[in-house]
């Protein structure tokens, strides 16, 4: 069996991940940290058709880029989190770990999520 990432796939991703941020107005290194997850879960997912691949990995890194600054200022807020680890530092990690989540837990988790919402509003 081939390995599912490849140093040149990762490398070409990660450049025209950042390439996008740039042109969006995402933060490209949130970008970057997002797709670096969801090709980290690509190594836990069953094998795929490559376009599938590099779909999810393009799809994790914009989940993460638009949710990580939100969620590392949801986390620095905690009564428990210490003052002295600032946002901008937790951004990081956060997006890394949006990433590896995105296709298998948030995106099944918003499709739940509406579809209990349109069965309230049709009752």
């Amino acid at each position: 069996m081939t390995e599912p990432v490849t140093p040149t796939a990762l490398a070409l991703t990660a450049g025209g991940v950042a390439v996008f941020g740039i042109v969006t107005g995402l933060h490209p290194h949130l970008l970057v940290a997002g797709a670096a997850g969801g090709l980290w879960a690509l190594f836990y997912a069953e094998a795929q058709p490559l376009i599938r691949r590099m779909l999810g990995a393009v799809m994790s890194s914009l989940v993460a880029a638009w949710l990580s600054p939100a969620a590392a200022y949801g986390v620095t807020g905690l009564s428990f989190w210490p003052s002295c680890i600032p946002h901008d530092l937790i951004q990081f990690p956060v997006a890394l770990l949006l990433g590896f989540l995105a296709m298998g837990v948030v995106g099944p988790g918003l499709l739940m999520f509406s579809r209990r919402k349109i069965e309230d509003a049709a009752k």
